[in-house]
């Protein structure tokens, strides 16, 4: 509920619902499924933060977050966590992390064919360097083409092939980027 909330813009009651869930989540006995629960509800604060511009605050709960899942071997969640800490990064100006973040979430979601946070964090990649490096933002969307059609995802292939024409007058450069 905390979530429907926030994605509203009711920011007063997704905290208290926040609030409700933490207090829920510290009766749990199960250490490990307080854990996941505990992880989550970070990732929901730091939302709800990023939200309200307090983007450092939010990198704090993120990172401890993305420690978790990556313990826990939840691969899913830990991809996710990658682009919010880049947005958050990419929010209070340091663009090199970002990219940094960026690619590191692209590249597990790719190890784990997970085209959607592929896609997101390949076109957050060329938001970033449109200007600086259209060659590469040729390449990269040929990869999101080339993952998309591996996966059968036709409708999605057309699209990252229409990205591809609209770089296509650019040459590659003489020192060439590798994002995998």
């Amino acid at each position: 509920l905390a979530s429907l909330h926030r994605q509203d813009g009711d920011l007063i009651n997704a905290d208290l619902f926040l609030v409700k869930a933490r207090e829920t989540a510290a009766c749990i006995i199960d250490d490990e499924q307080r854990l996941e629960i505990v992880s989550a509800l970070q990732t929901s604060t730091a939302k709800l933060l990023m939200e309200r511009a307090q983007y450092s605050e939010a990198i704090s709960l993120l990172l401890e977050a993305l420690q978790a899942f990556r313990n826990a071997g939840d691969t899913e969640r830990e991809i996710k966590v990658y682009a919010q800490l880049a947005r958050c990064s990419e929010s209070i100006g340091n663009v090199q992390e970002a990219e940094e973040l960026y690619i590191a979430g692209r590249r597990m979601a790719r190890d784990a064919g997970r085209f959607d946070e592929f896609a997101q964090n390949t076109k957050c990649i060329i938001a970033l360097i449109r200007d600086s490096d259209p060659y590469q933002c040729k390449v990269l969307a040929g990869e999101g083409y080339d993952f998309a059609l591996s996966y059968g995802l036709l409708d999605k292939a057309r699209e990252w092939h229409e990205m591809c024409r609209l770089y296509d007058k650019y040459t590659k450069p003489e020192q060439e980027v590798v994002y995998d």
